[in-house]
């Protein structure tokens, strides 16, 4: 049970078991039995979301999430699971493909088999298919609420939660009304508004353009792409689609006037001196396309209006409403450029600075990528991609509110440390008050065998292994384990194993000059240590003995029973 141990590498030695909180299968298991456990499994939490890692970020957390879920009824979606993000994938592809194809059929298709033909009526049904199924996703997927950072899981909670928000816009635009327009495609009276009225009732779906934005920036986000470019994107999106939107609407509304007003137009609208009518026979879908965008971008952003001058009264109408539109975008456009790039993201614009002031300063010195890389972990761990002065912030305070900051920060500590239950708040209060907050990156070694007793720490988040002095691997110890408290029982004042990080770890310590200073406040401290400590010495030495039984049975097999320490003892 060799292990190697460096700084940059550790390979376990123990054996691997992934426990992922579902149940174990029973010998002979169904292949129904495996199917159905591979896909609850999908439903369950992933380390692979893009944002489980801003939530829980260790391995111990996610498995205790996994647990938790299992509480609840096996349908239940956790929003940071594999079924989640492929949802999210592909709810933003169909979203996108209805924001841009539904106006453009509803404003431009004259007859089903013209220049739109039968096919794509039956891909938007069956967009409007996966829509349907996302109407009942939506009631089993779980909800994180930002303000607590737990994600809820109740059922009757989520569906309260989807009821007061989205499902009435989902569910209406989720109705099959492209099945009505393949029915009624022969009937070419009947179908024109079939076609605009189903389209009309489908604009309710455009309130989830936010919601598909959000999932496509969250996909996205596994490629490295930056928080500006990221929000860039997003107004790029926007911009588009409400000029493309306007577009569809200038020439959809005389379209609706002539179907359900049967309003006689005459040659001075708009439509009729671009000659893209909807009564002339020779024009084609692209052609009205391509006038109505250049009317309505024009209009938009308020630029050279020539060859859309309008002279009826409802062109005046119809153009002064496109441009108020465009007022609100270009306001909202150039408010939202602002507030990235001087207020309420300046934090994100000063993180993505500081890292690139980093990969300049890491190419000057001609930094390996590894060692680029595990800075880039440390920092974004540190920050969670938000940069602030923490000096500058903490400057401006009393000493007693710092205080109180601080063991707000420690309040999860506190609850996954079991150790602090049997104190006083005074005496946890006198701990905290002497901790320091301290960050490993994966494969980093918090302590060396036969090094001296310097503090004693304690893991927030993180697994650690420990490595004896003969390169063996005892154990791994997760989220609220405490290490260094065998100094208190041991005459040897030195460390008898060797800490090696598993993954990103956060502790907290306390030297030993402070701690013996609290326990000269409070003796109550030194028992509650003292106590746990020969716990700690009982498990060690419970193991050393198993190992070295262990030992005795491998020179056996070997045939070596004669030079062993226990047989040359006799």
């Amino acid at each position: 049970m060799s292990t190697r141990v460096s700084a940059n590498y550790h390979k376990c030695g123990l054996t691997e078991t992934l426990d992922s909180g579902l149940p174990k299968l029973r010998p002979g298991s169904s292949s129904f039995t495996k199917w159905k456990r591979a896909l609850l499994k999908q439903l369950m939490i992933s380390a692979k979301h893009p944002d489980c890692k801003f939530y829980f970020k260790s391995n111990a957390m996610i498995l205790s999430e996994t647990r938790r879920q299992m509480r609840y009824p096996p349908y239940t979606i956790h929003p940071f699971s594999k079924v989640a993000l492929y949802r999210e994938l592909i709810m933003s592809i169909i979203w996108f493909f209805d924001f841009y194809f539904s106006p453009l059929f509803s404003a431009f298709n004259k007859k089903p088999l013209n220049f739109f033909s039968n096919f794509w009526h039956t891909l938007d049904l069956v967009c409007q298919v996966f829509i349907m199924l996302n109407v009942v996703m939506c009631f089993f997927i779980g909800v994180m609420e930002e303000q607590t950072k737990k994600v809820e899981l109740e059922w009757k909670k989520i569906a309260k939660k989807y009821l007061s928000t989205f499902f009435i816009f989902d569910c209406v635009g989720s109705l099959p009304f492209a099945a009505a327009m393949i029915m009624f495609r022969n009937r070419e009276r009947r179908y024109p508004v079939i076609c605009i009225t189903s389209y009309f009732i489908h604009m309710v779906r455009f309130i989830r353009l936010k919601s598909a934005i959000q999932y496509f920036q969250r996909i996205t986000s596994k490629f490295g792409i930056p928080f500006l470019m990221h929000e860039f994107i997003s107004l790029a999106i926007k911009s588009f689609f409400v000029v493309h939107w306007c577009a569809c609407y200038v020439y959809l509304i005389p379209k609706v006037i002539f179907h359900y007003v049967n309003y006689e137009f005459d040659k001075s609208w708009w439509i009729y001196r671009n000659n893209i009518s909807i009564h002339s026979k020779n024009v084609d879908a692209p052609s009205a396309y391509s006038i109505s965008l250049r009317a309505a971008f024009c209009h938009v952003y308020g630029i050279s209006l020539e060859g859309v001058v309008e002279n009826e009264p409802l062109d005046h109408i119809i153009f002064s409403l496109t441009m108020m539109i465009g007022f609100f975008l270009v306001a909202f456009v150039t408010a939202r450029i602002f507030l990235i790039v001087k207020t309420s993201y300046a934090s994100e614009t000063e993180y993505e600075d500081l890292l690139h002031q980093f990969l300049e300063y890491g190419n000057r010195k001609k930094m390996q990528v590894k060692m680029k890389n595990r800075v880039i972990q440390c920092l974004e761990y540190n920050y969670q991609k938000r940069y602030f002065h923490e000096k500058i912030i903490l400057n401006t305070l009393s000493g007693h509110l710092k205080a109180e900051l601080f063991l707000h920060d420690c309040k999860r500590l506190v609850e996954k440390v079991k150790m602090f239950q049997a104190f006083s708040k005074s005496t946890v209060g006198l701990l905290i008050s002497h901790f320091k907050r301290e960050v490993f990156l994966k494969n980093d070694i918090v302590f060396k065998h036969g090094q001296p007793y310097d503090a004693v720490r304690f893991i927030l988040y993180g697994t650690i292994a420990f490595i004896l002095a003969d390169g063996s691997e005892a154990s791994h110890m997760q989220d609220g384990f405490a290490l260094g408290l065998l100094g208190l029982v041991l005459h040897n004042e030195h460390y008898i194993a060797t800490v090696i990080t598993l993954e990103i770890c956060e502790m907290y310590k306390i030297d030993w000059v402070d701690l013996e200073y609290c326990i000269q406040k409070d003796e109550e401290i030194y028992h509650v240590l003292h106590a746990l400590a020969e716990e700690h010495l009982a498990v060690v030495a419970n193991f050393l003995k198993t190992k070295k039984k262990e030992n005795v049975t491998e020179q056996l097999c070997k045939g070596k029973v004669l030079e062993h320490e226990l047989y040359t003892r006799r």
